[in-house]
């Protein structure tokens, strides 16, 4: 099981997707077998993160080029270029996140549905980027929640 925050949840998610890549792909080796993912208000579409600026030049900063110039790299770092999965992800966002847009995990979940994936997408009215990662907060315990249902517990 993977769980993260933010850029985190790109990791969670490309860490789940490492056992379907080519064997000569960045990240490939050595294989983890996760069963899910939690993404938490996860950059899950770095292609259109990029695109639009989200984090100023962080995206591509992190993959060292633009889109246009190394689609290839985005495309093996975006979870959502990697779809399906074939494992169950559940999306963690907020609707008052100022950090990253909930479309990010939105056009993730339909994505993913469409894809054949098991996807849930937890949507948290009001609540920030930072509540997510607060174990004082009632959405750090929706995370919690989900993170232990994906664990079958």
């Amino acid at each position: 099981m993977a769980v993260g925050h933010s850029a985190g949840g790109q990791l969670a998610l490309w860490a789940l997707a490492r056992g379907g890549f080519d064997s000569d792909a960045p990240g490939a080796d050595p294989v983890v077998g996760l069963i899910g993912a939690v993404s938490q208000a996860g950059v899950l579409d770095l292609i259109e993160a990029a695109e639009s600026g989200l984090g100023g030049s962080a995206v591509a900063d992190l993959m060292r080029s633009e889109p246009a110039d190394e689609p290839e790299r985005y495309q093996t770092a975006s979870p959502i270029e990697q779809l399906p999965l074939g494992r169950p992800v559940t999306l963690v966002h907020g609707t008052g996140d100022s950090i990253v847009p909930t479309d990010q995990s939105e056009r993730y979940a339909e994505a993913a549905e469409t894809a054949g994936d098991e996807v849930e997408f937890v949507r948290l009215d009001g609540v920030d980027h930072m509540a997510l990662i607060d174990p004082s907060s009632a959405a750090w315990e929706t995370c919690r929640t989900e993170t232990l249902r994906l664990l079958g517990r």
